[in-house]
């Protein structure tokens, strides 16, 4: 090539890249400060409302107590026996008056915390405190009067009824006492 030729294709390169510019100025308009400003407001307060949104959603799901399984299929009650029982003198003679009743209580369904026993027959509530699966502890309640349960032949023993309550479970349990 030519120098002259060379020259014509400079020239003819400059010519082509002002009026790309000229263009591309026209098509993509440089921002205001006043339009950033804005835009970058606007970014941060969505921002802003997206993250609270997260954190009420996750808060609420905390919050809302998860529902607690039944104390009869969490809890085993084994080897119970009844305290100071005596017969009262009704012409039934199947029924049993008792001062207390001892028992050893099992969590079977897993680890149990904050374990509370309690006897419907008013008597001052136990705490067990944490139990891991398979823990055997042993529960021993005095009543305030004579609890008084009646012989159920079906089950072979007298009922007696407790509320137990946990972290993981609720209920009241039915245990027999054999005689």
């Amino acid at each position: 090539m030519t120098e002259r030729q060379i020259r014509n294709y400079e020239t003819w390169y400059r010519k082509l890249r002002l009026k790309l510019l000229v263009v591309l100025e026209y098509v993509v308009k440089p921002r205001t400060k006043k339009r950033q400003k804005s835009s970058r407001a606007l970014w941060i307060l969505s921002s802003i409302i997206v993250i609270v949104v997260v954190l009420v959603v996750v808060g609420l799901s905390a919050s809302q107590p998860r529902e607690k399984e039944p104390a009869q299929k969490y809890f085993q009650i084994l080897w119970s026996t009844f305290e100071d029982p005596s017969f009262p003198e009704f012409p039934d003679t199947s029924q049993l008056m008792m001062l207390g009743v001892s028992f050893n209580i099992t969590a079977v369904g897993g680890d149990a915390h904050n374990v509370i026993v309690e006897s419907l027959a008013m008597s001052e509530p136990q705490e067990l405190g944490n139990m891991a699966k398979g823990e055997v502890k042993y529960v021993s309640m005095q009543f305030g009067n004579y609890y008084v349960t009646s012989y159920n032949e079906q089950m072979q023993g007298y009922p007696v009824k407790i509320r137990i309550n946990s972290a993981e479970a609720a209920g009241e349990i039915t245990f027999y006492i054999p005689f």
